[in-house]
């Protein structure tokens, strides 16, 4: 086969025997090209979309091919049509328009945001761990405790936010009804499963809330425990992955507003920390629109 016309990039021979260093060759069909850049993407902890874009200096939208770099070597990205799924919740893709090449990052859920599920519940309606209740039944108040294993959080860690998702399984009352309540959290290095909690030791940090009667059962109540968390994994005994509880003592609320939960309920946070991808983008002077 007769090499035809050849053109190489600046640096190297029009005699290699790499493709990917020639801009022409008579003999194949190729791109024209134009340019080639490798951007970085940062993603930072509580993001659930990021974009980078970069000026392409073509008039029109051009041909290009963008690549992720990973731990193993390259992955072709996908136009906006489609897109590659780079964890059970996470996609990327890459598109263009007359002006930049785009790439964006999303998520359903925050970067660095971790969900962990009650492993204990108590109530002191019935005294048992069977559920939590919090509120009051006619003139009775009722008071609930909750408990997570397994909290990957050390010491170091800064955390963006830290919040307890209750789950209504039940409730008495309806809006305008409300119930009110205290929030401590349990001050142990890695407190034990539940057998009559109520009557652990305390942290400092406290917070007062009081919400209107959840409208559905399924409804989730948010409750702040930032600063107690904060307290807990500070403790000097306090390890990533012990057990961290929570005390919710009734505050003179509505009669009859009041909501049950169980273990469905969940602990939500977000961790600091980032994530920076690089990659390769290669623009060619062929016009697609």
């Amino acid at each position: 086969m007769t090499s035809g016309i050849k053109v190489s990039r600046p640096g190297t021979s029009v005699n290699t025997d790499d493709l990917r260093d020639l801009i022409l060759h008579s003999n194949y069909s190729m791109f024209k090209y134009h340019s080639d850049t490798s951007p970085t993407m940062t993603v930072n902890a509580g993001d659930t979309v990021k974009t980078i874009s970069f000026a392409h200096g073509l008039s029109y939208i051009p041909a290009f091919i963008s690549y992720m770099k990973t731990g193993t070597g390259i992955m072709m990205l996908p136009n906006r049509r489609s897109y590659y799924f780079v964890g059970a919740d996470e996609h990327i893709f890459s598109y263009a328009d007359a002006t930049n090449i785009y790439i964006t990052w999303r998520s359903s859920i925050p970067y660095n945001e971790q969900i962990i599920y009650a492993s204990d519940v108590w109530n002191t309606y019935s005294n048992d761990n069977w559920y939590l209740e919090i509120g009051r039944e006619g003139g009775s108040g009722y008071s609930g405790a909750i408990r997570f294993s397994g909290v990957n959080i050390s010491s170091g860690d800064s955390l963006s936010y830290a919040k307890i998702q209750l789950v209504t399984n039940w409730k008495w009352g309806s809006e305008p009804s409300y119930f009110r309540w205290l929030n401590y959290g349990i001050d142990e290095d890695n407190t034990s499963s539940f057998n009559d909690p109520m009557g652990r030791p305390r942290t400092d940090a406290t917070s007062t809330q009081t919400r209107t009667v959840p409208v559905n059962i399924g409804d989730t109540v948010e409750i702040d425990v930032l600063s107690m968390v904060n307290e807990i994994k500070s403790r000097g005994g306090w390890s990533s992955g012990n057990a961290m509880g929570f005390l919710m003592l009734e505050q003179d609320s509505n009669n009859d507003a009041a909501i049950v939960a169980g273990t469905d309920s969940y602990f939500k946070f977000i961790k600091s920390g980032s994530l920076t991808m690089n990659f390769r983008v290669i623009v060619f002077k062929d016009k697609i629109a």
